[in-house]
């Protein structure tokens, strides 16, 4: 009976594997027929009523709305930029620390997605960062797939923390644990990301040269480069996560990170002597700098915006708008959302000062809201098909047959199959937690009180598994189901959905597996040396 719920549960995967990676149907087509599966399941095995369907429905309505919202806000900026003619300039500011396309991936997709994650998180990192890398002259598929993997090491600890504090240490404030147990849990997540960092930077370096079809000698006259500057993030973050505490590593190692690597590239260390542009136009010198302050100024202000919103003013800002929905159709779901705190809200606002700034114009603002409004409406329906699948996947477990959510009994016949192996597949299930939420703090919330509990049965430490689940909840981002989405539609590019998830699945289990033989080094050190 247990194997066959098993079994059961896996059919909505099964379905949306097979035919994305398969048999290479439109991702619109497989996310909609796996749903179909997964709501006939769920109201005919796991007896889930109609109202509680609609109720975890609705949710995931409002989730993809506030999403759809950050994507807008990206693209209006970037349509503003274009429609002044601003790229050059851009691209010039970005050029003049060095023009070399692997600096530029390394600073963009590396340090610069790890900062924006720490301030601001919710697949923000890569809709501001892909843009840049277009303007750069990047390819689409690189772009997108480079500020995907790039936002996976930073997402472990996320904004200001929150799949920690808020994902990990509520579930474990509920289970009464010590707080030394998050402060430990805390501590290894920023060991292990030394090493995770450096793989996701020399990722970043390999995966760009193989895309833009580079000479692979490229790669290994920038490898010394690029594990350097890898450290440049790292090391803050370790020495911030190891004496602070977890809100902040991610911001502190994205900062020191963006300011040391552009320093380095100042000052020519560690760079080869021949720079390789992608766009003959990067060697352009005639810009002016009030021109380049113009293409600059929406960007500046949305960091400026977030940092300050996020370090200094956040209660003000969830205090004022909050939309706060309780109990739809009388289910205990909720929805609540801070329009003033919101990285839409955000984007947003510093798209209309932008406006006002470049002396746009009513008629050519409508003009670009158009435009960007024609580019959102495919990707709106897709993030509300998979945000219903998962909101449905999350609340599952009420029902009138008492069977677990479909993603516990999932886990559970893990448990029962692997026993004592558990470490080998807890970072996977946190990452499977992540490809479908889109979100390393709802995978937390989800599975850290399993993980919790199959440690305790199992014997092994609390504080590893934990790590584990953390570590492979950050790793998940890169394949998210509406993180692809959203990128795919900020890249304006015809690219589908399943070919960013069969270019980043090798590279996300490969990560995965790094995180298994640290686990066993760890392990190994441990015993002979603690």
């Amino acid at each position: 009976y247990f194997i066959m719920n098993i079994l059961i549960a896996s059919l909505p995967f099964i379905c949306l594997f097979f035919l994305i990676l398969f048999f290479k149907k439109d991702f619109l087509i497989s996310i909609s027929t796996s749903l179909l599966i997964l709501l006939i399941i769920s109201i005919s095995f796991w007896q889930i009523t109609i109202l509680r369907i609609l109720s975890a429905g609705f949710k995931g309505f409002f989730i993809a709305s506030e999403i759809i919202f950050i994507v807008f806000g990206a693209l209006l900026i970037l349509e503003i930029i274009k429609n002044h003619n601003l790229l050059p300039p851009l691209r010039k500011f970005f050029s003049t620390t060095c023009s070399d396309y692997r600096f530029q991936a390394i600073l963009i997709a590396g340090a610069l997605v790890h900062f924006i994650e720490g301030v601001a998180g919710f697949g923000t990192p890569a809709l501001l960062a892909i843009p840049i890398l277009l303007i750069l002259g990047f390819k689409p598929l690189t772009a997108v797939c480079i500020s995907l993997i790039g936002d996976s090491a930073p997402v472990i600890f996320g904004a200001i923390g929150l799949p920690v504090t808020h994902g990990i240490g509520s579930i474990l404030k509920s289970f009464n644990a010590p707080e030394e147990m998050l402060i430990a849990i805390t501590r290894l997540i920023s060991i292990f990301n030394v090493v995770l960092i450096a793989f996701i930077f020399l990722t970043i370096l390999i995966i760009t040269t193989i895309f833009e079809k580079r000479p692979k000698k490229e790669i290994i006259a920038f490898i010394p480069f690029t594990i350097l500057a890898s450290l440049a993030v790292s090391l803050p973050a370790l020495l911030i996560a190891y004496f602070i505490g977890p809100e902040l590593p991610s911001v502190i190692g994205g900062f020191f990170g963006v300011a040391i690597i552009m320093l380095l590239g100042r000052k020519n260390l560690l760079l080869p002597k021949e720079k390789i542009s992608l766009s003959p136009e990067q060697t352009k010198d005639d810009i002016s700098n009030r021109k380049v302050l113009q293409a600059l100024m929406p960007y500046l202000l949305v960091v400026t915006f977030l940092v300050i919103s996020r370090l200094f003013l956040k209660e003000i800002l969830t205090s004022w708008g909050q939309i706060n929905i309780e109990n739809i159709f009388n289910w205990p779901v909720d929805y609540q959302f801070y329009l003033f705190y919101s990285a839409g809200f955000i984007l947003l606002l510093s798209s209309i000062l932008s406006i006002f700034y470049l002396k746009t114009g009513l008629k050519k603002s409508f003009k670009i809201i158009k435009i960007v409004a024609s580019k959102i409406s495919r990707a709106y329906l897709v993030l509300i098909i998979v945000l219903v699948f998962v909101q449905v996947l999350i609340y599952s477990g009420d029902n009138l047959s008492n069977l677990p959510s479909l993603i516990l009994v999932l886990a559970e016949g893990l448990e029962l199959l692997l026993g004592q192996y558990w470490i080998l597949v807890a970072s996977f299930l946190g990452a499977f937690g992540s490809f479908l939420a889109g979100s390393a703090t709802v995978s937390n919330l989800l599975l850290t009180g399993f993980q919790y509990n199959t440690a305790l049965n199992i014997n092994w430490s609390p504080v590893l598994i934990l790590t584990l689940q953390g570590l492979g909840a950050g790793a998940g981002n890169m394949i998210a189901l509406h993180n692809i989405v959203a990128a795919l539609v900020v890249a304006d590019s015809p690219i589908k959905e399943n070919e960013i998830i069969k270019k980043n699945l090798p590279i996300l289990f490969l990560y995965l597996l790094l995180i298994i033989i640290l686990t066993i080094s760890y392990l190994i050190f441990s015993r002979h040396f603690v």
